[in-house]
């Protein structure tokens, strides 16, 4: 296939616009994802996730040392709740084991 012959400012054009336009898209797509969600309750744009650290091996031995099963998961998802609201591992550790079986722990 033959190509026609243009001048390298009339491809600069083209080229710019065609990324203007792309541009363009873009925030139109946006704009109705924002929409569709709001039409359907949810809020206009998704909440970042940050990561969570693992749990300390030694406060999961001391959940996991517990005989009921419910008793566990209930003591585990609590820790996992405190710590997703900004409490760190060790204030929680010092709040669910007593003070003997971290001194144990840390020799």
């Amino acid at each position: 296939m033959k190509w026609p012959w243009v001048s390298r400012r009339a491809y600069d054009v083209v080229a710019e616009q065609c990324i203007r336009l792309e541009a363009q898209v873009d925030k139109l797509q946006d704009a109705l994802t924002r929409m569709t969600r709001v039409q359907v309750g949810l809020p206009e744009q998704t909440k970042e996730r940050k990561q969570l650290e693992p749990m300390p091996q030694a406060l999961e031995k001391h959940i996991m040392s517990y005989a009921g099963l419910n008793t566990r998961r209930m003591m585990r998802g609590a820790a996992y709740r405190r710590h997703a609201r900004g409490e760190p591992w060790v204030d929680i550790m010092h709040d669910v084991m007593d003070e003997e079986t971290i001194d144990a722990q840390k020799r």
